[in-house]
This record gives structure tokens, sequence and C-alpha cells, in this order.
């Protein structure tokens, strides 16, 4: 069972602290790393100016890591003619089932956006993992022996930028670090290793102002 989330959640909302001359926008459904399978950005929208893109699947399978239902990637940077849009990024799934359904987590979705001024708000949401409600604000969730789940990942790189630096700012829906385990499948005991899973992502990249 999952244990009580850590009592001292931060804000649900990150907002960048200075504004950003944006000229790209990413969000991808599934990312995966480790000894049991790499997977590149899953499910990926990406935009450079001018361009929206809109992805959306029924489910992505990956056997005996992940099944992701109804998910969707959208991004938007406005071109030079459409000033007054604002650039956005958005990720969502519905339901997520991780190692053959011991980590289910339920309505994750991650969006990213400019106000007009040019300062980029990040955050993500989750609605319940393994049937247990989840608080605003970024959480860490332990399921003992098997992973750690941390929700509402937000972050500035670099965190004090200079005008004119390159600047992302990102929203990981939901970042897993499975532990080395041994799980029962078909009768058979299979070892787990460890790996890193990140679903629904979010960012957006551009010049310091």
């Amino acid at each position: 069972m999952i244990t009580a989330p850590t009592a001292n959640a931060t804000a649900a909302v990150f907002v960048s602290n200075v504004p950003m001359n944006v000229f790209t926008a990413q969000s991808y459904n599934l990312l995966a790393v480790g000894a049991l399978v790499n997977i590149p950005p899953t499910e990926a929208a990406n935009c450079g100016a001018g361009q929206e893109v809109d992805i959306s699947a029924p489910t992505i399978s990956v056997p005996n890591l992940a099944t992701v239902n109804a998910v969707s990637a959208t991004c938007l940077v406005p071109g030079p003619l459409n000033e007054n849009v604002n650039s956005q990024a958005t990720a969502s799934a519905a339901k997520v089932s991780l190692l053959n359904g011991a980590i289910v987590l339920t309505g994750v979705r991650s969006q990213c956006f400019t106000n007009p001024a040019g300062f980029v708000t990040a955050e993500s949401t989750v609605a319940t993992v393994n049937g247990a409600k989840v608080s605003l604000g970024s959480v860490k969730i332990t399921i003992p022996g098997i992973a750690t789940v941390a929700i509402n990942q937000n972050s500035q790189t670099p965190a004090h930028p200079l005008p004119g630096a390159l600047t992302t700012v990102r929203s990981v829906g939901v970042l897993v670090q499975v532990l080395p385990h041994t799980v029962n499948i078909g009768g058979h005991a299979v070892n787990i290793p460890a790996q890193t899973i990140t679903l629904d992502t979010c960012s957006i990249t551009g010049w310091a102002a």
C-alpha cells in the first residue's frame, strides 16, 4: 500500500522568475530509461515558432512496464504575426498502469504556458495513485519495495538566468523511480531492475528577457 504523502507539499503552480522570448514548446506522455527498457519521448509534440501540434492515441503499451490510456500531447508557439497568442504545451493521460498493475495512476495532466508578459507557468496534477487521492503540490509517495513516485516536479534551468540566457521551464507530471524487485508473472518469478519512468511532461524554452 501507499505510504502517506509528505506533509510539506509545495504549491501546485510554478512561475518563472524571468519573462522569456519563447522559441520552442514540447510535451510528451512517456519516457523510460533503465536496465529493463529504454523508450524515447513517446507521443511527443514539438513546436517551433508558428507551429501548433495536437497528438492523441487511445493507448501506449509497453509489455511488463506500462499501459497508458487516452493520451494527449499538444503544443503551440505563435509566429511573429500572432504576438497576442500565448505559447503553451500540455500532456495528459486518463489512466496509467505500471509494472503489471503495481502502480496505477488516474487523471494525470501537465501544462506549461506563458502569459502576455512572457512569464511561464508550469503545473501538473494527478487524481489518484493506487486508488488514493493525491494532494495538490509537489508530492512524493513511497510504495515499499517497489518504487518512489514524485508528482508535479517543476523546474527552471538555469534557476537565475541572465538576460539572453537560454532557459527552460518544465513540469514533470509523474516521475517514477522503480526499485529492483521480483514479481510473479504467469507463475514465474521475474526480476525487475532499477528503472526511471517519466509520465506527462511539458516544457517551454526561450531566451530570458
